[in-house]
């Protein structure tokens, strides 16, 4: 069946049926549920962008504060004579090399 012959069974199709079927009054129904589906809808794609923007809120705060103490103590840690720090914890740098390098340890022997 070609577009044409689409379109033309569908035009009478619809002459048919709206003669046949008179209007439905609804007194504003529709125009209610659009509304109630437009709020849901702007609901549904509001609410998580105001809890990322609070949650933003809440967070900006402590993370300055954090920022400003980290930005301290690297100053002091720039101070620090580093080769004196691991000479004296050179077992405790040593472990730490160890435990990182761990997992790949267990890793090439598990093949």
């Amino acid at each position: 069946m070609t577009d044409e012959q689409f379109n033309n069974e569908e035009r009478w199709l619809r002459e048919q049926f709206s003669a046949s079927l008179p209007a439905i009054a609804d007194q504003g129904f529709s125009g209610k549920v659009v509304r109630r589906i437009h709020k849901r809808t702007l609901l549904r794609n509001g609410l998580p962008l105001a809890a990322v923007l609070v949650g933003t809120g809440v967070i900006a705060w402590p993370a300055v504060a954090l920022l400003g103490d980290l930005f301290q103590q690297v100053a002091v840690i720039n101070q620090l004579d580093w080769q004196a720090v691991f000479e004296a914890n050179k077992t405790l740098v040593i472990g730490l090399i160890l435990g990182a390098l761990s997992p790949l340890a267990i890793a090439l022997l598990e093949d």
